[in-house]
């Protein structure tokens, strides 16, 4: 795994296909897929059609847990791989109320806030629990 992900994000649980993981950012509910595949591999169309599958299904089993347990006004989700260019999926929960709604996350004068540790131990239980 790319270094830059592991140590902005937190391992929730393994699925069939990614590693699923929370990303530091207070700002916004913010899990992460990581497919368990080569760091070479850059795109959704690099893998193989079992794996675009698995990978889609992880997608929704993952959309489907965070629309319930943080009632989103909207999910973002994407493969942008501009920085980090390993393979890996954001699924954010937006808010009309949050820092940047309507826009990007991604936005340079934003600074990320990581979790109190209390607070982003307990969610990652929860979030273990919900997918597991």
């Amino acid at each position: 795994m790319d270094p830059r992900l592991e140590n902005s994000s937190f391992k929730i649980i393994d699925w069939p296909l990614s590693e699923v993981r929370l990303k530091d950012n207070a700002h916004f509910p913010w899990i992460m897929l990581i497919p368990r595949v080569s760091a070479s591999i850059t795109e959704i169309a690099d893998l193989s059609s079992e794996e675009q599958k698995i990978l889609m299904d992880e997608i929704t089993q993952l959309s489907t847990a965070m629309r319930a347990h943080f009632s989103p006004d909207k999910l973002n989700i994407g493969a942008l791989g501009n920085i980090v260019s390993q393979l890996h999926i954001h699924v954010i929960a937006r808010f009309q109320h949050d820092l940047c709604w309507p826009h990007s996350v991604w936005q340079a004068n934003i600074p990320e806030q990581s979790y109190p540790i209390e607070k982003r131990d307990q969610l990652i239980h929860q979030l273990h629990t919900l997918l597991s």
